[in-house]
């Protein structure tokens, strides 16, 4: 006897999308189960029609990840117009906060009390189920009792173990699903689980949101924590953009002053303050727009791993670095301008460092910057 399922519009329009999502991105149903937090099996009876439990449910699920990928879509087209730290009261800021975080990014939201910040994550959570929101206190300060709230909140319920067993179940759950975990009230938390935090990040791609007041930045003024350790990764990144845009040909100079002089123009800011300005992202595009310029290009999978998007990176300032000397008239030959796929990394950086030289070297260039 063959199963008649009834389905309502939302359900058709589900059940069409996720057909042709998994047929357009090649995907297998266990993969799509963990972005829609639903069992692979479900997902494909659900697909032919053959479903017999809440078709309701599934679509609901389905059309959540359809419009988590259409938002980070949207963000992804205009990236120079993406905030990330915004003391703001409005939730529509906030909300765009959460979603650039949802594309595997650290984000800090620093806000005074009374402007809607838990509502705007709780109703954020709300709508996609791989969207976890955990709440901390003193009560879950240290790195322990942080992972079992965060066990609670991703769907794990209440786990016992040492610190390394909860990060590891915690881990196992998450990889994956690129999800995003919203902790709120993160000036609760110890250096120490906030440095756990980072590891979940850096092991699994998760995208974190730490929501907090004022007291975070006093944390991040008065000693060196893990929110400044987070903090200052957007002025190494600076820095590391900087200087290849000067081996690159694309800036006159490298220093230190040269890069605060340029910040402080491209940001209207007295000076640069890197432990607490909350401009981080916005001299970084900066600095990406004009190594895009210059032929670097810069646009990388959001989900490659850190070390992968360094070595992609490299490889392709190298080309840029080449391609600049021969749009100079310079003659460029040798294993260098052959495939570099198979160089290591040692290699790649005196390959930059020599290219560079030739190009400081080089009038033509040097002229433009």
């Amino acid at each position: 006897m063959e199963m008649v399922i009834s389905n309502s519009e939302a359900e058709v329009d589900a059940r069409t999308w996720l057909n042709a999502h998994k047929d357009e991105e090649g995907l297998s149903w266990p993969q799509i189960g963990k972005l829609t937090d639903v069992s692979h099996s479900t997902l494909s009876l659900f697909a032919t029609g053959k479903y017999a439990g809440r078709n309701d449910t599934v679509a609901a699920k389905v059309l959540a990840y359809r419009d988590r990928l259409a938002a980070q879509a949207e963000i992804a087209g205009d990236v120079a117009t993406v905030p990330v730290w915004y003391d703001t009261p409005t939730a529509t800021k906030l909300t765009s906060l959460l979603r650039w975080a949802q594309s595997g990014k650290i984000v800090l939201i620093v806000t005074g009390p009374g402007i809607g910040k838990t509502r705007t994550a709780e109703r954020f959570a709300d709508a996609d189920p791989n969207v976890w929101l955990a709440t901390m206190a003193p009560s879950t300060a240290g790195v322990a009792t942080m992972l079992q709230e965060v066990a609670v909140a991703v769907g794990l319920g209440e786990i016992k173990g040492s610190p390394q067993q909860l990060s590891r179940r915690v881990r196992a759950h998450i990889q994956g699903k690129k999800g995003l975990l919203i902790v709120d009230e993160a000036q609760e938390l110890t250096d120490k689980a906030l440095n756990e935090l980072r590891g979940l990040h850096d092991r699994t791609g998760l995208g974190i949101a730490l929501m907090g007041n004022e007291t975070v930045v006093g944390q991040i003024d008065s000693r060196k924590s893990a929110l400044a350790q987070i903090s200052s990764r957007f002025a190494k990144k600076a820095r590391a953009l900087w200087i290849s845009l000067y081996q690159l040909g694309a800036i006159g100079d490298a220093s230190e002053a040269g890069l605060e002089t340029f910040g402080r123009r491209q940001l209207g800011v007295e000076r640069l303050q890197w432990a607490d300005q909350s401009e981080g992202f916005r001299l970084i595009e900066a600095l990406k727009s004009m190594a895009q310029r210059a032929g670097w290009d810069q646009r990388v999978p959001a989900r490659m791993k850190s070390a992968d998007r360094g070595r992609l990176l490299k490889e392709r300032l190298v080309g840029a670095q080449i391609a600049r000397l021969i749009a100079a008239g310079e003659t460029v030959m040798g294993p260098i301008a052959e495939d570099r796929g198979e160089w290591s990394d040692r290699r790649l950086d005196s390959a930059i460092t020599d290219l560079a030289g030739r190009i400081r070297a080089c009038p033509a260039i040097t002229g433009e910057a």
